[in-house]
């Protein structure tokens, strides 16, 4: 960074960026894609596309802050990991539509991570969001979390539904951005905070307010106004 408090910062952040960077890159097995592990759906998964697309942002985050600060041996060896995990993703995931694990469990609101601002705008991954954002939305309006979700499925998610918001944003559509923000505003609770789900009903339920909608929410917000940087490949 040239703005010299900002680099001090970052130093003293560093320890931290250096250990999750090496941690995510140490994941990857064999086909560049990380260990099975539970994801956001809190629930043993395999590998899925949300960690898989998470991790490859991180990586490639990290490796350009590496350049950025002549850090060149970390960023050769983060930017390598992200191109194995980027492989990766194409062999795994990318012939069978981006399903939510390698070939199988049908749409993940999650592919929406693949796209903007997390990665530059890539047409298979685009197509992969609009069948997602189609066959994901419900009745109530809201997005549920993917067509293999096991919880209630007439319930429907702010911060998956918010995953669609920023990708609009980002992705210069801001009608489609512009709907779903409209849809999370109009189901706020009486006081006005972002509730983590709505009912069947239209009602808000569960932990309101909800830090992660409300991050994604203001990211789409913000990439409405000043285009979010995306990490380089």
């Amino acid at each position: 960074p040239a703005d010299p408090a900002a680099r001090r910062e970052l130093e003293g952040l560093w320890p931290m960026v250096a250990a999750a960077a090496d941690a995510a890159a140490g994941s990857l097995d064999a086909r560049g894609l990380p260990a099975a592990s539970p994801d956001y759906w809190e629930a043993a998964a395999g590998q899925t596309v949300e960690t898989a697309a998470a991790l490859r942002t991180g990586l490639r985050a990290a490796a350009d802050l590496a350049a950025r600060t002549g850090r060149g041996a970390d960023h050769d060896r983060w930017a390598g990991a992200a191109q194995r995990l980027d492989a990766g993703l194409g062999t795994a995931f990318a012939p069978s539509g981006f399903q939510r694990t390698p070939g199988q469990g049908g749409a993940d609101s999650a592919v929406a991570l693949l796209g903007p601002p997390f990665s530059p705008s890539d047409p298979a991954v685009a197509a992969a969001i609009a069948t997602a954002e189609r066959q994901l939305t419900l009745a109530n309006g809201g997005i549920l979390p993917g067509a293999a979700w096991r919880g209630d499925r007439r319930t429907a998610w702010t911060p998956e539904t918010a995953f669609f918001a920023l990708s609009g944003s980002a992705g210069g559509n801001p009608t489609r951005a512009d709907r779903w923000l409209g849809w999370i505003a109009a189901h706020r609770t009486a006081l006005g905070a972002v509730p983590e789900k709505i009912d069947a009903a239209g009602r808000p339920v569960s932990v309101a307010p909800l830090a992660w909608s409300d991050a994604l929410v203001l990211l789409a917000l913000t990439a409405q106004q000043h285009p979010l940087p995306i990490p380089p490949p």
